[in-house]
């Protein structure tokens, strides 16, 4: 059921979202959803990419955004230097933009959904899509970068990646990201500065796969590595959801509950 439903939203989503395409010449979108808001700065000469997730009044991202590289040489480019950016759909809790250069297109689709308010919880589902308009194949790799910050914690984040699975917790919450499909090739957490200057500067990068836990000022970053075909498409689908960490208390009473449930059990 809740599959269904997911795909029904996105069906209603989409059908919408063809109705209003134009031309993006630099500008910041807002997505409003329950009790989040997010901007994500489509310009062409600006890789912001997703530069605020306000959950509750209170802001909990510096950046996320996208560089690409055909070929195992040269330097990675954010994914806006590929062409000026069509947004195709903006309504509300939707946006979805795409960046078209001569043979290769990029398309980002964001879809939120916020919480009740004073819950403090906060979803985001993305999905990455590119396309290979021409004749021959492309030796691609793909990252993405983010840098998630809670307010109020001295010593910093705690951030750990599991796969296809990345936690950052501090001040009382969490953001984690799932990537449903396919799972990357190399991951990162850093140190903030580290794996963003890699990725701008002239040399080709490889994720170091370093999984944490790692404390302080914190950043992650995923590559994708694939071969996109002639006339091809490859899809990437992943989901970050913004959750209160459970007080130690109801972790203890949660404990407590399925210690009595197993109990019952055996004495069954």
């Amino acid at each position: 059921m809740v599959f269904r439903k997911a795909a029904f939203i996105a069906a209603v989503a989409v059908f919408a979202c063809l109705t209003v395409t134009f031309a993006a010449g630099g500008t910041t979108v807002t997505l409003t959803d329950m009790n989040t808001v997010v901007k994500v700065d489509v310009g062409p000469d600006s890789p912001a990419g997703m530069s605020s997730w306000t959950v509750d009044g209170q802001n909990h991202l510096n950046r996320q955004w996208f560089w690409y590289r055909v070929g195992d040489a040269g330097p990675e480019r954010p994914v806006e230097t590929l062409g000026t950016p069509t947004i195709l759909c903006q309504i509300d809790r939707v946006l979805m933009v795409s960046y078209a250069g001569q043979q290769l297109t990029t398309e980002v689709d964001y879809m939120l959904t916020g919480g009740t308010p004073g819950s403090w919880m906060s979803d985001i589902a993305e999905q990455i899509r590119f396309i290979n308009s021409g004749s021959t194949s492309l030796q691609m790799h793909f990252w993405q970068y983010s840098d998630f910050d809670f307010e109020g914690t001295p010593e910093g984040d705690t951030v750990r990646i599991s796969g296809n699975t990345v936690n950052q917790s501090g001040e009382g919450l969490i953001v984690s990201e799932t990537v449903v499909t396919p799972r990357p090739s190399h991951f990162e957490a850093a140190l903030f500065g580290d794996t963003l200057a890699r990725l701008n500067d002239d040399l080709p990068t490889t994720l170091n796969d370093v999984a944490g836990p790692l404390t302080g000022n914190v950043t992650w970053a995923y590559q994708w590595d694939f071969t996109l075909p002639a006339h091809g498409t490859y899809i990437i689908s992943k989901d970050k959801l913004i959750d209160p960490v459970p007080e130690p208390a109801t972790l203890v009473t949660v404990s407590l509950g399925l210690a009595a449930v197993v109990a019952r059990l055996r004495r069954r």
